[in-house]
């Protein structure tokens, strides 16, 4: 919706508006979540359909970790000033999927160490592949 101003506006509360619109500001960091958060599905989708474990994703999982982290920060920022119970409803729902996500993706690579541990242990490249936590959780 154009503003008058030049600039794109969406519904949704601003930081620098006194109305209850998002500025293209404010949805430049929602666009780069949404990016991770396809990555993760990717990713997700093929460490299940592949039968070796595939390399550790651990950009991707770390910054999937700190949008986890501000999205739990916002959604308790927006409970505190009386958001609307839908917004705040919808941003739990986004919250809760790319937790799912995540700890799928972990549970998923962890469940491949359980299985193939001494295949795994014995062959130099798929050690490599494994996170320095996960080659801990393999020795034990």
């Amino acid at each position: 919706m154009e503003n008058g101003e030049g600039t794109t506006s969406y519904p949704g509360p601003s930081n620098n508006s006194s109305q209850a619109f998002w500025t293209q500001e404010d949805t430049a960091d929602v666009s780069g979540a949404a990016t991770d958060v396809e990555l993760l599905k990717r990713a997700w989708r093929n460490e299940k359909a592949a039968p070796e474990i595939l390399t550790f994703q651990n950009d991707l999982v770390q910054r999937s970790r700190e949008q986890i982290q501000l999205l739990e920060e916002a959604i308790e920022a927006f409970a505190e000033s009386g958001t609307d119970d839908l917004m705040l409803s919808l941003y739990r729902m986004d919250l809760d999927r790319t937790l799912f996500l995540l700890r799928s993706y972990l549970r998923t690579r962890l469940q491949k160490i359980e299985k193939y541990v001494i295949y795994i242990s014995i062959t130099e490249e798929l050690w490599n592949r494994l996170s320095k936590p996960e080659q801990k959780f393999a020795e034990k």
